[in-house]
């Protein structure tokens, strides 16, 4: 008996002993968790703090730039105007100016030099005083482009701080641009002056803003600064750095392509010594013409050695602090077990059989006041869970069959309202209309007393008659799709009986070549193809004498052609066609084809050519489709 207890009492210690532990852990390192983290939200709030820092002071350097270059804008703009005066001479005469010519009426740029362009409706420059430009594609920059399209369109002029050249990186150019009163073209014109160049970067140096922030944090290895189309405008190295770097320009460019593209920020470790922080700078300028393509990219590389060491030291503390736990646990756990044998772990195994499942078991018969107490409310406490579990059950079953039938009856009225909605149009508006033509011929065929008007008031009766044969036709077709359930055709076997019956003579040359497929669709199926040939011999034409029905595989699905060589149909109709209403007789015929065809997933579309006939393609899905056996 003292060994069976020395057994439980061992058995209950390692229980104890394992949750207890788990426990302490689980809290041990949930801290440490924590700690780490706040410790990355500070980091991160001060790479935020120093990222809006060099943000906020690059985005005041360019307002300072935007406003000093804005005194040269009235130069610029003096030589648009004469730019544009002798475009204007020159188109009177139906000619182009001589760009060299007009060169040489502007006053000169006392700091640099003057370039002139001409711009056509596709973003090409035709024309330039500045050779290595000519030709150059402006719609290759989308945004550019579209902002040059509308300076073309309208009556404005608008200028461009001091940037990069897009061709020439090297060259530092500040731009002006102005429609020709044709708005066929832009008048372009570009300064550029090695002396303005020097003077504004000493005046606004991101430079030493960048400097700035390298010599306040000493664990700041480089900041790199790139333009928006992946250019390096300056870069600032620690000179007190304690470790040696060598970051690849690639890896750096790799990470202003992904900012410029993704336009958002990145955070890569490179060697586990470098922590590199990639970011957008906007160019916060309306106006500019080239707006979007002065934003920058920044680049802070930052040496983490001494960041890793801190968390290895807390992980060090977490760790002793959990030793030191678990140690502590293993002796009140071996005492609780000396106290607490038989009775825990009699109520152990009845809990473990529970936690399985089985909520008919109870907690057996308990010694002692605690352990009975115990075993009631925990007994209680199952039989009220097997409830539950019962009740919720019963209301899940009932929800779900109560859902069903909802999501059942939703459907079925949609689709009943959505064919009410049409028959009751279709009754109300068009038979209601052809009943008011065919009254007014009754009306005019009374007043009339000549023979010949009477027959033609007769004809057009006839015809109308005629029209609401196929409108009542129509509905009731209308009404039938769905109705009978969708089946296997063989859509050859449709086609060969429907050319026997409308060219019994043979006087057209047809041929069917469906690759022995089944479509499984509306039994009206073999009523729309009927339509779409019967549309062949109503509208194509006298020059009617080919048709051709074939299959072609596209991807998994599968397209049946449909061609003629009638009059074909124009481009503005190839979609309207299968509008209700649209078309020479009663409009119904292609509506009824597209309606039929749906109700399986397949479609029908025409692209065929204008005067050389029309190409039906019925698209059918992979589940609409399949190789015919053979018998």
């Amino acid at each position: 008996m003292d060994t069976k207890r020395r057994s439980l009492a061992r058995k209950l210690m390692i229980a104890l002993t394992i949750s207890f532990v788990f426990i302490i852990c689980t809290l041990s390192f949930s801290s440490f968790y924590l700690a780490e983290k706040q410790i990355s939200s500070i980091e991160q709030e001060y790479i935020n703090k120093i990222t809006d820092d060099i943000k906020t002071s690059i985005i005041i350097c360019q307002r300072g730039l935007e406003l000093y270059d804005a005194s040269y804008d009235t130069y610029l703009l003096e030589v648009l105007s004469v730019f544009k005066e002798s475009y204007t001479n020159e188109k009177r005469r139906g000619s182009l100016p001589n760009l060299s010519y007009v060169e040489s009426t502007i006053r000169d740029f006392p700091d640099g030099n003057v370039s002139l362009y001409l711009i056509d409706t596709k973003g090409v420059v035709v024309d330039t005083t500045f050779p290595p430009d000519m030709g150059l594609d402006f719609s290759k920059y989308p945004k550019f482009y579209h902002t040059l399209t509308e300076i073309r369109e309208a009556d404005e002029y608008r200028f461009d701080p001091w940037e990069e050249s897009l061709v020439d990186p090297s060259r530092r150019l500040k731009y002006g641009y102005m429609p020709t009163p044709d708005h066929k073209y832009i008048l372009e014109a570009g300064i550029e002056s090695d002396n303005i160049r020097e003077e504004r970067e000493k005046l606004f140096s991101m430079r030493s803003i960048l400097q700035r922030e390298v010599e306040r944090d000493p664990d700041i290895v480089m900041i790199s600064l790139y333009n928006n189309m992946g250019n390096l405008l300056t870069q600032v190295v620690q000179q007190n750095a304690s470790i040696l770097y060598d970051i690849p320009e690639s890896y750096q460019q790799e990470l202003c392509s992904f900012v410029i593209e993704k336009n958002q920020e990145i955070t890569r470790e490179y060697q586990n010594n470098f922590l590199v922080y990639a970011f957008a700078i906007p160019y916060i300028n309306t106006t500019a013409a080239s707006e979007g393509y002065f934003d920058k990219v920044g680049i802070i590389t930052y040496d983490i050695r001494a960041t890793r060491e801190q968390h290895l030291i807390l992980f060090l503390i977490a760790l002793v602090i959990t030793i030191l736990a678990v140690v502590v646990t293993v002796a009140v756990t071996y005492y609780i077990s000396q106290r607490m044998i038989l009775p825990i772990e009699k109520m152990i195994d009845d809990i473990e059989v529970i936690a399985t499942g089985d909520y008919t078991h109870r907690i057996q018969a308990a010694t002692g006041r605690e352990t009975r107490r115990l075993q009631q409310s925990i007994n209680s406490m199952i039989a009220t869970i097997q409830q539950n579990i019962q009740d919720i059950s019963r209301q899940k079953e009932q929800l779900d069959r109560e859902l069903q039938k909802r999501v059942l009856a939703e459907d079925e009225l949609k689709a009943v309202n959505d064919k009410l909605h049409h028959l009751s149009d279709l009754t109300r508006h068009d038979i209601l209309n052809q009943l008011t033509a065919l009254v007014s011929y009754i009306d005019l065929g009374r007043e009339e007393d000549e023979v010949v008007p009477i027959h033609e008031y007769l004809d057009a009766m006839h015809k109308i008659g005629l029209t609401i044969q196929e409108l009542i036709e129509f509905t009731r077709n209308y009404q039938m799709m769905g109705i009978r359930g969708w089946t296997w055709q063989d859509p050859k076997r449709i086609f060969d009986q429907i050319f026997s019956t409308i060219d019994p003579d043979r006087r057209f040359t047809i041929s069917s070549d469906l690759g022995g497929y089944l479509i499984y669709a509306d039994p009206l199926l073999e009523k729309a193809l009927y339509n779409l040939v019967e549309n062949s011999f109503r509208h194509g034409g006298p020059g009617l004498t080919t048709i051709s029905v074939s299959t072609m595989m596209n991807d998994t699905s599968l397209s049946i052609i449909y061609t003629d060589n009638g009059t074909g149909i124009p481009d503005d109709d190839k979609e309207r066609i299968f509008q209700r209403g649209y078309g020479k007789n009663t409009g119904l015929g292609l509506f009824m084809i597209r309606e039929i065809l749906s109700m399986t997933g397949i479609t029908i579309s025409e692209n065929g050519t204008c005067l050389k006939g029309v190409r039906f393609i019925i698209r059918v899905p992979p589940d609409s489709f399949k190789k015919q056996e053979k018998i």
